[in-house]
């Protein structure tokens, strides 16, 4: 599963709208819509926004190898190896 896939799928899990996400990361909705039909993945600036919004951690958004966690918006530090994976 790609990382656009974990994003969508987790928005249907969780209830959310991608309008919700989009308006949360400041973007307009074609530029979601182009992520979901391309499967391009975003730019590496939104991942830890979405990661936040969607309350997963950054690792299992990068990498789809942790499980899901409840995490309150707002409130996430990076580990030293999510800003790993952010730097790569």
């Amino acid at each position: 599963m790609e990382i656009c896939d974990r994003i969508f799928t987790t928005l249907d899990k969780k209830d959310k709208m991608a309008a919700e996400l989009c308006k949360f990361l400041d973007i307009q909705s074609s530029t979601m819509s182009t992520w979901k039909t391309r499967k391009k993945d975003p730019p590496a600036k939104y991942m830890k926004k979405i990661s936040i919004f969607l309350g997963v951690s950054l690792e299992w958004l990068l990498t789809g190898e942790e499980l899901e966690q409840t995490l309150p918006i707002g409130n996430h530090e990076l580990s030293e190896d999510e800003n790993d994976l952010l730097t790569l």
